[in-house]
């Protein structure tokens, strides 16, 4: 994981800024299983095949 820290001008920073993760499992995770994660435990997949078939597509523009 990367933690850029944004000059705001401020002396003082408050643990608040913007993250992005580098790694790809990680990457993959909080974009396709946490976010269904319940629909996934009860085994309902079609909510989950539908965000990731628009996802991809919209990825391969």
């Amino acid at each position: 994981m990367t933690f850029p820290v944004i000059a705001t001008g401020k002396t003082r920073l408050k643990g608040k800024g913007s993250y992005r993760i580098k790694d790809n499992f990680f990457n993959f995770w909080f974009r396709y299983v946490y976010p269904f994660q319940d629909y996934l435990e009860r085994g309902e997949i079609a909510p989950v095949t539908e965000f990731l078939t628009r996802d991809f597509k919209k990825k391969e523009l």
